[in-house]
């Protein structure tokens, strides 16, 4: 980002994914061995990908198994998810790239 909220090019913007407080969500336990395979996808720069329905859309790559601060994650690490319908089974449903 070098010191600018601005996106590099008018063809980008920044991710603003973040925990929603008011949506459910689940802990994905440490005894799952998956820690390694969360993934951060908080202000990443991201790609404008057109309209879905109507709804402009963007694709981003995020990186797996890192903290927000860049430090790796053991794979015995306990996570928090949004994702799914607080089902366990979304703990080993990830994706690096997204479109949203």
């Amino acid at each position: 980002m070098q010191g600018s909220c601005e996106p590099s090019s008018a063809d980008t913007v920044w991710s603003g994914f973040w925990l929603n407080p008011t949506a459910p969500g689940s802990v994905c336990g440490s005894d799952l061995h998956l820690g390694n395979k969360s993934v951060n996808c908080y202000s990443f720069e991201c790609k404008r990908a057109g309209t879905i329905n109507g709804v402009e859309v963007a694709t981003w790559t995020c990186p797996i198994g890192e903290t927000f601060d860049g430090t790796k994650i053991p794979p015995s690490t306990a996570f928090f998810t949004q994702a799914g319908q607080c089902g366990a089974s979304v703990c080993s449903q990830y994706r690096s790239t997204s479109t949203m």
